[in-house]
């Protein structure tokens, strides 16, 4: 299940999933570090298909808050 992220701090952890959309496109994305309030993410799928070689972005939480960003639950 994905919800929207509303609070970093509470519900980002080291290799939590988040996912964009973005005009239809969906990147989902592991975290693999974090340090204060910077999240490196590694791109996994682009539109569920596996991505090739490491694409990393470096983003804080008022940039996933703006970009809407949702993490998975594990239900």
């Amino acid at each position: 299940m994905w919800t929207k992220i509303i609070n970093c701090g509470k519900q980002l952890t080291l290799h939590s999933i988040v996912r964009e959309i973005q005009d239809g496109l969906i990147k989902v994305y592991d975290i693999i570090e974090v340090e204060y309030d910077q999240y490196k993410l590694e791109l996994m799928t682009r539109d569920n298909k596996t991505v090739e070689g490491k694409h990393r972005n470096i983003l804080n939480s008022q940039q996933l808050l703006r970009y809407q960003f949702e993490v998975q639950v594990k239900e």
